[in-house]
Parts: C-alpha cells; structure tokens; sequence
C-alpha cells in the first residue's frame, strides 16, 4: 500500500539463495499446479504488481521445468509483471548453445531479467583476488565483471532494455595475506559478506580515509589497510559507493539497460547518516537521470 501511495510497483519474490531444492519440488510435473495457483492467489489477494522468481542457480536440469513454471505464470497472470534473477557470468567462458536456447525461450515471457553482478570473486583455482561486484576489468586471472556479464547475455540475444545489472548495499572481506585487488590469494579468501559487510557495517566499523583507494580500471572503491581491520580482521574489503554506482549507471544508460537490482536496501541504510538513504538515492539519481 506504502509503495502504490508513492506511485511504485510492488513484486514479490519467491526463492532465494539456499533454496533451489524447494523450487524445484513445488515446480515439478506432481506440484506446479498447485504452486502456480498458490502464487497467483497471493499476487492477487495482497495486490502486488508481479512475481520475481528467485531460483538460485539455474542448472541445466532445471531449465525445463522453470521454464512450464514461467509460461504457467505468465499464462495465469498477463496482467502482471513477471521478472527473473540470472547469475553473472565468467568471462573466460562463453555461454553454452543449451542455456542460450533456455534464455531465448523465456526471455519473451519475462518484462525484466535482472543479473546479480555481486560475489563475483573469492580464492577459486586460477584466480587473483578481486572487488565483490567490478564494472570493468575482467581478465584470465579476474574474470568477472558486470560489463562482461551484461554483454554475454545481450550477445544471445537478449534485449539489453530487459535487463537489469546488479548493485551491491554489502562488501567482501578478504583475510591476509591479500591486501587489494589482483593479488595472488594464497591461504586467503573471502571469510565475510551478504549482511556481515552490509554498508552500514563497513561505514561504521571497517572505514578509515587512510584505507580508502579507488580501482579506476574496476570503477570499484575498496579498502587496503595496513593490519586486519574491523570484527573479521580484514586486510582487504571490496565495496560500492556513490562513485562506484554513478558509473554502473553511465554504463547502463549507453547500452540502454532497463535498469538495476539492488542487494539488498537495508544493507546501505543509515540511520545516524544526515542522508539514511544515501547510496539509495545515488543509485536511483545514477540509473534514472
């Protein structure tokens, strides 16, 4: 009601990390009905504008029966808005003629397919430490990047004005002996982030000027100290700001993206700040103006 008096739209999600298993006992041939009519019934009943379809991750076991799920939906709903959450993707590897025919088959059916471009590095074989959610910079050794990621799903086919990229309201926190980005991991990897390292969190218990750098190949801040900082003893903590957002927003205005998944508000909520809802405001200003 809050969201409709404000001119808003209000989904609901349905999903999640963690739960993969329970999307697809409900979405099988025995149980889709019913959750279908279960889903359309709540929709309705509590006046949402649409359904987001959280299902963490898309394997290629699963792709048959998200896909009956969304045209049962959408069949059930046209009215309403129906969007989707897709995974990043590795630059080192192109996507495969099997998921690209499964993305042309539900992309007609989905208004927006919105990339979770965060934790997008941690200490994997062959990998050098890098930021949680990069615009540029990916490489052999770095090979995430929101750029790279969008591209590969514009480059099967999907409409970039449906897509969404992904701005992070959290960090990571790497352990020593990695300081910054680009640094060979050794014994360290990333031991904090989702809600341990919201916004919030890093501001108040993480952040020092004296720390702060900025990757401008990355268009990524972080923090580079010079012992183990903060309740996890971090020596390097990859986060966004309102740079680091201004420029994921020029990049979705020049390739003409539908817009921005956020993860998750109240991570960048600060309730002493003069601004609680600053980086929330620099997001909005950075992909609507």
């Amino acid at each position: 009601m809050r969201a409709h008096a404000a001119g808003r739209k209000a989904l609901l999600a349905v999903g999640g990390a963690g739960l993969v298993d329970r999307m697809r006992e409900a979405s099988n041939d025995a149980n889709r009905q019913r959750f279908v009519t279960n889903l359309v019934d709540l929709v309705r009943r509590w006046n949402y504008d649409g359904l987001d379809i959280d299902w963490e991750p898309i394997e290629s076991m699963d792709q048959a029966n998200l896909t009956a799920l969304a045209k049962a939906l959408r069949d059930q709903m046209p009215d309403k808005l129906l969007t989707i959450d897709l995974s990043w993707k590795n630059s080192n590897s192109s996507i495969e003629n099997q998921e690209a025919r499964f993305l042309m088959q539900i992309e007609p059916i989905f208004d927006r397919l919105n990339v979770m471009t965060y934790d997008m590095a941690d200490n994997w074989e062959g990998w050098l430490s890098w930021h949680n959610s990069p615009l540029y910079g990916n490489s052999n050794s770095t090979p995430t990047s929101v750029a790279s990621s969008i591209k590969a799903y514009i480059q099967v086919g999907i409409p970039a004005g449906k897509l969404g990229l992904g701005v992070a309201f959290y960090g990571s926190c790497w352990n020593t002996p990695v300081s910054a980005p680009r640094q060979a991991a050794g014994t360290a990897q990333v031991i904090a982030g989702d809600q341990d390292m919201s916004y919030k969190n890093i501001m108040t218990y993480y952040y020092d000027s004296n720390y702060a750098e900025y990757d401008t190949t990355a268009q990524a801040p972080y923090l580079s100290p010079s012992k183990a900082i903060g309740p996890f003893g971090c020596t390097f903590v990859s986060y966004e700001d309102e740079r680091s957002i201004a420029a994921k927003g020029e990049f979705a205005r020049q390739n003409g993206l539908g817009g921005a998944i956020i993860w998750s508000l109240g991570e960048g909520y600060m309730p002493t700040a003069t601004n609680p809802s600053g980086l929330l405001h620099a997001t909005r200003n950075a992909i609507l103006d």
